[in-house]
């Protein structure tokens, strides 16, 4: 009988070596199936913080407003960004450190105020870099009170007068003898830029004169009035001012 055990060797070989390769060929990987899982692409994004209110280095104030708070609007609607809220013994005897007679449930006993994110609870009675004024709910002024805060053209307490006026050259002027009143008008409310002046009956200290002295926004519904010379103003517990 003919031996066939190498030819049919030789047809396995052949049979194996053309397995290994694709009809390109190129050498077919033999070793299965890859178990290395690939892991799944998603397009879900990760939930977004609340926004808190704005740091003091961030706030300018427009004809608008000042941050999240808005003129003609609610003071503190109850978001995460609410920046003032009513203190219902915030100018109390025992707030203050004083002795007018004011105690909690008082007429003159809770006042608005900013956060204490920028201050206002230092000591007693005293505000911030800002104070509002609000009635009911409403908001209807914000006040700057120092250099802290600047407007949305750059003009900050005692700036010259020639800093106002090129930032706000067609701005409304009103003329209140001791002072002048820079008027913006914005959609929500009015930025009013006061400016001291020197007059017959009234000389301002070489610190003052014709440098910004108050800057505010206020709402369409309330006329632009000074503060020069006023002594008051949002801020100031009543009973005291």
């Amino acid at each position: 009988m003919p031996r066939l055990l190498p030819s049919l060797f030789v047809a396995a070989t052949l049979l194996v070596a053309l397995t290994a390769c694709d009809l390109t060929g190129g050498e077919v990987d033999l070793s299965g199936p890859n178990q290395t899982p690939t892991p799944l692409e998603t397009d879900v994004d990760a939930p977004d913080e609340e926004a808190g209110p704005p740091a003091i280095d961030q706030l300018v104030l427009t004809p608008e407003g000042l941050g999240s708070l808005v003129v003609g609007e609610d003071a503190a609607p109850g978001e995460p960004d609410d920046m003032v809220v009513y203190d219902p013994e915030f100018c109390t005897d025992a707030r203050t450190g004083l002795d007018a007679g004011t105690s909690p449930g008082d007429e003159f006993a809770g006042m608005w105020v900013p956060i204490e994110l920028y201050g206002a609870w230092q000591a007693g009675y005293v505000s911030s870099s800002f104070a509002v004024a609000v009635e009911g709910t409403t908001l209807w002024q914000i006040r700057v009170d120092d250099e802290l805060i600047a407007t949305d053209a750059g003009v900050r307490i005692l700036d010259l007068d020639e800093v106002v006026t090129a930032a706000y050259p067609d701005a409304e002027v009103i003329d209140n003898d001791i002072s002048e009143l820079f008027v913006v008008q914005g959609t929500h409310g009015k930025l009013v830029v006061e400016v001291a002046r020197d007059s017959g009956s009234y000389q301002w200290t070489g610190a003052e004169a014709d440098r910004v002295i108050s800057i505010m926004t206020i709402s369409n519904a309330t006329e632009p009035f000074a503060v020069a010379a006023t002594g008051g103003g949002p801020g100031a517990c009543s009973q005291l001012g």
